[in-house]
């Protein structure tokens, strides 16, 4: 089988879309907007694979073979460069699943994590109405707390 002129550049592109859907409709449900979207400037400009979430330095691989700790290092100098970024790092092979790499507690201590989607998912929709709830982002739906009370839903664009 040929491979195709840029194919591994394509796979990069594809797996940047597949983030951004995976991602999005968490982002929909607590701020109400969507925000993500790929980043078509980074070749030429530098920044995260996926912009929308500034304070999440989002780098995206999708490649058979794993170069993750080069991968990780790339992830680490766009979150510094981004003034402090949580460096996040996706990645996957073919006909795998995502798998993502960020910074997290075990017991007291703080250390790089590999989790699945389905738990960064959980840990995004937090994140972001802890977010909400300091003022930090604006939310255009608003989510209900653990106390029935309304938190965001200022109708102002979101981000």
């Amino acid at each position: 089988m040929a491979l195709r002129p840029g194919g591994n550049r394509q796979k990069g592109h594809d797996g940047e879309r597949d983030i951004v859907k995976l991602l999005q409709p968490i982002v929909e449900l607590v701020i109400g907007e969507k925000a993500l979207r790929r980043n078509l400037m980074q070749s030429r400009e530098g920044g995260y694979d996926i912009c929308g979430l500034e304070h999440l330095a989002i780098e995206v691989k999708r490649c058979e073979t794993l170069e993750v700790e080069k991968w990780w290092r790339q992830t680490l100098r766009q979150a510094e460069e981004g003034k402090g970024a949580i460096p996040v790092l996706m990645f996957r092979q073919n006909r795998g699943k995502w798998r993502v790499m960020m910074f997290g507690y075990v017991g007291a201590m703080v250390c790089r994590v590999e989790i699945d989607m389905a738990t960064f998912g959980l840990w995004l929709g937090e994140d972001l109405k802890m977010r909400v709830r300091r003022g930090e982002i604006r939310a255009l739906s608003g989510f209900y707390d653990g106390e029935g009370a309304q938190v965001g839903g200022t109708g102002e664009k979101a981000l």
